[in-house]
C-alpha cells in the first residue's frame, strides 16, 4: 500500500512540474502575441479559440475520460478482448462526432464571420478551429492511453512539448519572419496540435499486445456512456463558469475588450495551479481514508489545507489587486492595462484591464476551495455533487453576464465570474459537511483575514516609505510585507514548519 501511494506522490509531482512548465510557456507565448499583433486581431483569435474549447465537449463526449477508466481497469484484470472492442469502438465514435462538427463549423465559417463575430478575417480561423477539432481527437486519444496505463511522464511531456512548440513556433514567426495578423497564433497552434504525432509510436507500442475480436455489447455500450456522459457534463459546467463570458463579450463588446479579457483571467488564474495540484493529491487521499472510516483524520487534513491554501494565495492576490496596472503593463502592453478601455462604476473611472484582474484575483481563493472539495467528492464516490454544484454556478454565471456585460464591460464579466466561484466554493463547503461532518476552520481563517488586512496596509506603508525607483519599491514592500506575515502567520499558529514536512500523508495508520 505504501509503494502503491509513493508512486501515485512521483506522478503528482510529474504532472504538476510539467503543468507549471507548460503553463509558464503558455503565458510567454500569450505574451509575444499581444507585442506581435493588436489587441482586436489578440482578442478575435482566442474568441474563435474559445469557440472551438466548447465544440470539442461534444466532438469529445466525456469519451477520453471512459477510456483512461477502461484501459485503465482491463489492463489491469488482462480483459485483452472487452478492452480492444471498448478502445476500437470509443475510437470510431469519438472520429465520427469530431468529423460531423468540425465539418459543420468549417461550412458555417461565413455565417459565424457575418453574424456572430462581424468580421470577415474569422473566416480562416473559423476553419482552423475544425482542424483543431480533429487534431485533438488523436491527442486526446493519446492522453487517455498513456493515463491509463499510468505513463505518467508521458502525459506530462505530451502537454509540456506541445507548449513549447507552440512558444518557439510564435518566437520564430515574431523575431524572424514578417509573418503577422490572427494568423500568427493560429498556425502557431497549428503546429503544436501535431506535437501528436511524436508520442503516436509510444502508444502504437502500449497498445500493441491488445488483440483480439472486436464484440461490441448493449451493456458495453451503456457502461462507457453511463460514465462517459456525466463526465461531459461536469467539463461544459466548468467550461461555462470559466470561459462564456469571453463568447459573451465577443456577442455584447468588441474584439479588443476581448483580447483584454484573455490577458486578464489567465493572469489570476496563475494563482489557483497550487490548488489544482493539491486536488490531484486528495483524490487518492480522500478516497483511502473514507473507505477506512478514518473520517477524523480527513477531517484533519481538509482543514489543514483550508488554512494553507487561504495563508498561502491571499497574500499573492492582494498583490495582483494591487499592482493590477504595473503587472499587466510588463507583461503584456499598456494597450491591456492603463490604456485600455476606460469603465464608469459607480461615479469611479478606471481601466478596464486593471479592474477586472483586480477582481478575479479576488475570487482565486474561492476557486481554489471549490477545486479541493471537488476532488474530495471524487475520492469518497460523490461525483454527481460536483455536477450539480456546476450546474448552478453555470446558470448563474449564464445570467449574470448578460446584465452585466452590455453595462459594465469586462469587468462585469470579472465579477460574473468571482460570484459563480463564491457559489462553487459556499455549496461545496455545505456538501462537504453533510457527508463527512467537516467543521470549517473558522478561527484559522479569521487570522488569515485579519493578517491579510495588516499585510495589505504594511504593503502601502512601506511603498510610501520607500524613495527608491518605482520597481524597487515594489519588490522592498512585497519583501517585507510578506516577511512580516510569515513571522506572524507562525507566531499564530496558523502554520508550522511539521505543516510543511509532513504534507504527504501516512496511509500505513489507521
Amino acid at each position: 500500500m505504501a509503494e502503491y501511494f509513493s508512486k501515485i506522490a512521483k506522478s503528482t509531482a510529474v504532472i504538476f512540474i510539467a503543468t507549471m512548465l507548460a503553463n509558464l510557456f503558455g503565458y510567454f507565448t500569450r505574451g509575444i502575441f499581444t507585442r506581435a499583433i493588436s489587441p482586436a486581431e489578440y482578442g478575435l483569435f482566442y474568441s474563435v479559440f474559445t469557440l472551438y474549447m466548447f465544440l470539442h465537449i461534444p466532438a469529445d463526449l466525456g469519451l477520453s475520460s471512459a477510456l483512461t477508466r477502461y484501459i485503465s481497469t482491463h489492463s489491469a484484470t488482462n480483459k485483452k478482448e472487452e478492452l480492444f472492442s471498448v478502445i476500437l469502438f470509443i475510437t470510431s465514435v469519438k472520429l465520427f462526432l469530431g468529423l460531423i462538427i468540425a465539418g459543420t463549423l468549417f461550412y458555417l465559417a461565413p455565417y459565424l464571420a457575418a453574424n456572430y463575430f462581424s468580421n470577415n478575417a474569422a473566416i480562416p480561423l473559423i476553419q482552423f478551429a475544425s482542424v483543431f477539432i480533429i487534431l485533438s481527437l488523436f491527442f486526446s486519444f493519446l492522453n487517455s492511453v498513456f493515463s491509463g496505463f499510468q505513463k505518467m511522464t508521458a502525459v506530462g511531456l505530451l502537454y509540456f512539448l506541445q507548449k513549447v512548440i507552440i512558444f518557439f513556433t510564435a518566437l520564430v514567426f515574431y523575431l524572424l519572419t514578417q509573418f503577422r495578423g490572427v494568423m500568427m497564433p493560429a498556425t502557431s497552434f497549428l503546429v503544436g496540435f501535431f506535437t501528436f504525432l511524436i508520442f503516436l509510436p509510444y502508444a502504437i507500442k502500449l497498445l500493441s499486445h491488445i488483440k483480439a475480436n472486436l464484440i461490441i455489447t448493449k451493456k458495453m455500450i451503456k457502461g462507457i456512456f453511463s460514465f462517459a456522459l456525466p463526465s461531459s457534463l461536469n467539463s461544459l459546467g466548468f467550461y461555462l463558469v470559466g470561459y462564456v463570458d469571453v463568447l459573451m463579450i465577443t456577442y455584447f463588446l468588441t474584439l479588443t475588450e476581448v483580447g483584454v479579457y484573455n490577458t486578464v483571467l489567465p493572469t489570476a488564474l496563475i494563482l489557483s495551479y497550487l490548488a489544482s495540484s493539491l486536488a490531484i493529491v486528495m483524490f487518492p487521499v480522500s478516497a483511502n481514508l473514507y473507505a477506512k472510516n478514518s473520517l477524523k483524520k480527513l477531517n484533519l487534513w481538509i482543514k489543514r489545507l483550508y488554512s494553507l491554501i487561504a495563508f498561502i494565495i491571499i497574500p499573492p492576490s492582494i498583490i495582483m489587486a494591487v499592482y493590477s496596472t504595473p503587472l499587466l503593463d510588463i507583461l503584456f502592453g499598456k494597450a491591456y492595462s492603463s490604456e485600455s478601455l476606460m469603465v464608469n462604476i459607480f461615479g469611479y473611472s478606471t481601466p478596464s484591464g486593471p479592474l477586472a484582474l483586480s477582481i478575479l484575483a479576488l475570487g482565486i481563493f474561492m476557486v481554489s476551495i471549490a477545486r479541493l472539495n471537488f476532488s474530495i467528492f471524487s475520492g469518497i464516490g460523490k461525483p454527481a455533487e460536483t455536477t450539480k454544484i456546476i450546474g448552478v454556478a453555470a446558470t448563474v454565471n449564464i445570467i449574470l453576464n448578460i446584465l452585466l456585460i452590455p453595462k459594465f464591460g469586462i469587468s462585469g464579466a470579472a465579477i460574473t465570474t468571482t460570484v459563480s466561484y463564491l457559489i462553487m466554493m459556499v455549496m461545496s463547503i455545505i456538501k462537504a459537511r453533510r457527508f463527512i461532518d467537516l467543521k470549517f476552520p473558522m478561527l484559522n481563517f479569521l487570522k488569515v483575514i485579519i493578517l491579510s488586512i495588516l499585510f495589505y496596509v504594511s504593503l502601502i506603508i512601506f511603498s510610501k516609505l520607500f524613495s527608491f525607483s518605482f520597481y524597487l519599491n515594489t519588490l522592498l514592500s512585497i519583501t517585507s510585507s510578506g516577511t512580516i506575515y510569515l513571522i506572524l502567520g507562525y507566531i499564530l499558529k496558523i502554520y508550522s514548519i511539521e505543516d510543511i514536512l509532513n504534507l504527504k500523508p501516512n496511509f500505513t495508520k489507521p
